[in-house]
């Protein structure tokens, strides 16, 4: 008998619903960090995670698709990060999209086996701080830190060079200029001994070449630019958003 059938028999099956999803609905686990891959063998991100009590959501049944669909649209999500670069991530754009798809991932298979569906949406991600020590200062944390700070300084300001092909027959293209500045808004944090991440909340794109048609260079283009500027020093950045003269 599936789960619908037990709920459709009466009020206090219910219950029943409501005790697997109070059970699941606080937790822990960990997952890599996709969009950071690049940068080599990180550690996991560590969360606790808290959904809102069953007493909250619309329980639908649905006779004509024989499942339960529980309604968590527009409602939010409390997210605890167990560590220290679990709360740098999470204070990413990219890393708070990155732990709701991986709840509502989580969730989605576990109700499918039991003919549950979720009709998933979120207000907002709700970050509870952390209680543990963000970072215990050693020598080489120092060391590093210092490095990154004074890397970020002296990189803030820069030019690149972009190639731009009129066809793909073009043997002869014309050479932009752009200048980059980064926003003064950034954190340095070594998930490893030897690894420095800054992340940085803008980058704003300007042409030096205003008079020229398609003046612009696209946000991938620009960003890798940026990037490989920084791993020169051995420094890795990662850029929230992107501005200026850009598509």
């Amino acid at each position: 008998m599936k789960l619908l059938d037990l709920i459709n028999e009466g009020p206090q099956d219910y219950t029943k619903l409501e005790t697997f999803y109070n059970f699941h609905r606080k937790g822990k686990f960990k997952y890599n960090v996709v969009f950071l891959r690049d940068l080599g063998q990180l550690p996991p991100v560590e969360i606790e995670y808290e959904l809102l009590p069953f007493s909250e959501l619309r329980i639908v049944d649905s006779d004509a698709q024989d499942k339960v669909f529980i309604d968590y649209m527009y409602k939010q999500i409390k997210v605890k990060p167990l560590t220290a670069f679990s709360l740098e991530i999470l204070q990413t754009d990219h890393g708070r999209e990155a732990c709701i798809d991986k709840i509502m991932e989580y969730f989605e298979k576990l109700f499918k086996k039991r003919d549950i569906n979720f009709s998933w949406g979120y207000d907002k991600l709700h970050l509870i701080k952390t209680d543990e020590p963000l970072m215990e200062s050693t020598p080489s944390w120092d060391r590093n830190h210092k490095k990154g700070e004074t890397i970020f300084k002296f990189l803030k300001k820069g030019t690149f060079d972009v190639s731009f092909h009129i066809s793909h027959l073009d043997m002869n293209p014309e050479i932009r200029k752009f200048a980059y500045v980064l926003s003064d808004s950034h954190r340095i944090y070594q998930p490893g001994e030897n690894t420095v991440i800054i992340f940085c909340n803008n980058v704003e794109i300007k042409s030096m070449e205003p008079e020229v048609m398609n003046n612009r260079v696209s946000m991938e283009v620009a960003l890798k630019k940026v990037k490989k500027i920084f791993l020169r020093y051995n420094i890795n950045i990662e850029i929230q958003t992107i501005t200026g003269n850009v598509y």
